[in-house]
């Protein structure tokens, strides 16, 4: 079976958020950034506590005041959207990277991928580069809203768009030829 598909630039960075989310980074890094601006709230609110003492005995402490009111704010919004932030975050960096490897190394915005699953392996080939693993390492399929995702032993993926699927049928025969590939 042989499956081409054209992939964008916004395609590659949703995959790219994807895996994040498969191998736990994304959960590990919010969970890190969470801490810190718990911490930094906490702080916050200490020096929005001292800055209060200070004003009510030596009728001073603003700059404690103004500094507690911006720590304890800012820390409030950034743990409210801290996922929304990353997100954007991510997407930022990943885009860069990638225009930046589109420069340095001549590269369109978008290319083919062709996918093709014989003699037990799938195979993927794009600009040059071919990816191979056996049928006998898949482990899972599942989906997401873009992709139809296959999943095989060490944290390794195959994506596939969903839009290059005309219906079900088609996915289903993807999927009966890598269990097919399997038995064999």
């Amino acid at each position: 079976m042989l499956i081409k598909e054209n992939v964008s630039e916004q395609d590659i960075i949703d995959t790219q958020l994807e895996i994040y989310n498969l191998v736990g980074i994304t959960k590990k890094k919010l969970f890190n950034a969470r801490f810190l601006w718990i911490f930094v709230l906490s702080l916050g609110i200490a020096l929005i506590i001292i800055g209060g003492l200070l004003f009510k005995l030596k009728n001073s402490g603003y700059t404690y005041l103004i500094v507690g009111f911006i720590y304890f704010f800012y820390a409030l919004y950034v743990n409210i959207f801290l996922k929304k932030i990353y997100k954007s975050q991510m997407i930022k960096n990943l885009k860069k990277y990638y225009a930046t490897a589109r420069q340095k190394y001549n590269i369109n915005e978008t290319y083919e991928v062709t996918t093709e699953i014989k003699d037990g392996y799938i195979e993927a080939s794009s600009l040059g580069t071919t990816t191979k693993y056996s049928l006998k390492d898949y482990v899972s399929k599942f989906e997401n809203d873009k992709f139809y995702i296959f999943e095989f032993t060490n944290g390794r993926y195959f994506f596939f768009k969903k839009d290059n699927f005309q219906n079900k049928e088609k996915y289903d025969e993807l999927v009966n030829a890598i269990e097919e590939g399997i038995k064999n």
